[in-house]
């Protein structure tokens, strides 16, 4: 089939137009891609040093996360979870999703920073880099308009904004719609999926389902990622049967785990597909986010001698 999509895309021009929605989407990363290939860099090649300038760029606010929010022994542990998760790997990728970790993870360290102004800014800038971070954006929002009073309102506006950008993307550049790129993903190929949509049933999408759960039971990624928010939210229950609910919920490092466990599983729902690359960034700030519980935990267990 890729052998007959791929020669039926290089010979007929209007199938290739219908298949450039697919990467337009993407505006932002398109357009960094552009911008050094009018420099004179190599399209190919330009992707790739994107990826890899954008890996480099996250890792001191790793580092910052990691001295502001961590305890010395669970500091040293943020390297081997990095290189577990895949990080190294996204530097080489022709794909948006080393600039996807480099927007998460700059994203997570304002929201524990609690700078709220310039992260309101960037969540809707990164629907430009790949659309399905909405999946991110919005429950980290509604987690400000929770625990920020203050900032409410700014949660509230970027929360319109961003639905607008979404659906704006979409709209401009004729995306042809989730089911049809679910289709074109999980059953076939198509050459002309938008003057053509293919026709999604439940039983191609539960088998989709199944196929992903089978593949993400493989990865050692997912594995782990699993034992670190299956252990926050043990951090979470004990906690909230020692104070209440709305005092557990209230920790930063608690929210934004919510916030990594709402994104990976409501991704997967839409797209199964446990390809590290996608969740490389929730990953590394999920199990982020259970070292500083951790850290929190041994704070109060252990308070700082008074005087």
């Amino acid at each position: 089939m890729h052998g007959s999509y791929r020669h039926a895309i290089s010979e007929d021009s209007s199938a290739f137009k219908e298949q450039l929605p697919f990467y337009q989407i993407r505006p932002v990363y398109t357009g960094c891609v552009y911008i050094l290939y009018r420099t004179g860099i190599n399209i190919g090649f330009a992707t790739h040093i994107i990826s890899g300038i954008a890996v480099v760029a996250a890792l001191p606010f790793l580092y910052l996360m990691s001295v502001s929010f961590l305890a010395k022994p669970f500091i040293y542990a943020v390297p081997p979870l990095g290189l577990i998760f895949g990080v190294p790997d996204l530097g080489r990728l022709s794909t948006p999703d080393g600039l996807a970790f480099f927007a998460v993870v700059l994203a997570a360290y304002l929201y524990l920073k609690k700078r709220i102004t310039p992260l309101v800014i960037l969540l809707p800038m990164m629907l430009g880099i790949r659309t399905d971070l909405i999946l991110f954006a919005l429950p980290l929002l509604f987690s400000i308009f929770v625990c920020e009073r203050n900032s409410r309102w700014k949660a509230l506006l970027t929360m319109l904004v961003c639905v607008a950008i979404y659906f704006g993307i979409g709209a401009y550049w004729s995306n042809a719609g989730w089911s049809t790129i679910f289709y074109c993903t999980f059953v076939e190929r198509q050459t002309n999926p938008i003057s053509v949509p293919p026709t999604l049933t439940a039983q191609q999408y539960f088998l989709a389902i199944v196929r992903g759960g089978v593949a993400s039971l493989l990865s050692k990624s997912f594995i782990l990622y699993v034992v670190a928010a299956g252990y926050s939210c043990y951090l979470v229950r004990n906690q909230a049967q020692r104070t209440s609910i709305v005092t557990a919920l209230n920790s930063s490092a608690v929210s934004l785990s919510v916030v990594c466990l709402v994104f990976v599983v409501s991704h997967f729902v839409a797209f199964p597909l446990a390809w590290d690359r996608f969740f490389c960034a929730p990953y590394l700030i999920g199990a982020f986010c259970l070292l500083a519980m951790l850290t929190e935990c041994s704070s109060t267990a252990n308070p700082a001698p008074q005087g």
